[in-house]
């Protein structure tokens, strides 16, 4: 009696074990993802402690290269030989720094 059910009702019967697979992947899924919070909160906060970090250094390196590049400048635009010493020293003990 079953096998004449299943034969005469193919695709609904298909279509019912095709709708509780997917359903039990959506719940198998859900339940990983809420398992894995706690691992992706930690990740995000790894990122984001990378971030400040790289911004950080990037400051580092970048303020003294515009200090130069502001000293040289001011270098170029010198009105006399004095203070173009005076600039030239103030980028020497900046590069030396």
């Amino acid at each position: 009696m079953f096998e004449k059910f299943v034969k005469e009702n193919t695709l609904p019967y298909k279509i019912f074990i095709l709708f509780i697979s997917t359903s039990a992947i959506l719940i198998a899924q859900s339940v990983y993802n809420i398992l894995s919070l706690d691992s992706v909160d930690e990740s995000i906060v790894l990122v984001h402690r990378s971030t400040i970090e790289l911004e950080e250094l990037s400051r580092k390196i970048s303020m003294p290269m515009s200090n130069i590049r502001m000293l040289s400048m001011e270098l170029v635009l010198a009105p006399d030989k004095k203070m173009m010493l005076s600039i030239n020293k103030k980028i020497e003990s900046k590069i030396d720094d």
